[in-house]
């Protein structure tokens, strides 16, 4: 299972890549959107849950995002949603509370820009973290 989970992991990352190559903010939504489904089921064959939901909640503000509907509320009620459920079911150790980090710092930085160049930032910020998440549980 390790190598099938890496083999969606490296989907994933390709994608996130592919996101800071794009100059429109809709399209890279989508593509971030895409990565952050493929890192869920990453995560879940991992067994790495507070990353499956985080990805799950993060991947469901994104489409919002892409599709123009993004507002403070929804941002917020995502956030929030992530954050609950991430603690509820994260990982026994302390490493459970990456994701959320990572993507409740991304999310505030998505809602309060849509200047592509800060939000590139934000996203190599959040992939670091995802980097370390991942080197723990194997990714």
């Amino acid at each position: 299972m390790i190598i099938l989970g890496n083999i969606v992991s490296l989907v994933a990352n390709l994608l996130a890549l592919a996101s800071t190559r794009m100059q429109v903010y809709r399209k890279t939504m989508l593509v971030q959107a895409l990565d952050s489904a493929s890192a869920s089921l990453s995560n879940l064959i991992l067994g790495g849950y507070s990353g499956a939901i985080v990805s799950i909640c993060a991947s469901i503000r994104n489409l919002y995002c892409a599709i123009g509907k993004k507002t403070k509320i929804i941002t917020y009620v995502f956030m929030a949603l992530t954050v609950i459920l991430a603690i509820l079911f994260r990982d026994k150790a302390w490493y459970g509370f990456i994701p959320i980090i990572a993507s409740t710092s991304y999310g505030i930085i998505t809602l309060n820009t849509e200047d592509i160049k800060k939000v590139k930032i934000a996203l190599i910020i959040n992939i670091l973290l995802w980097s370390i998440y991942s080197a723990i549980i194997l990714d």
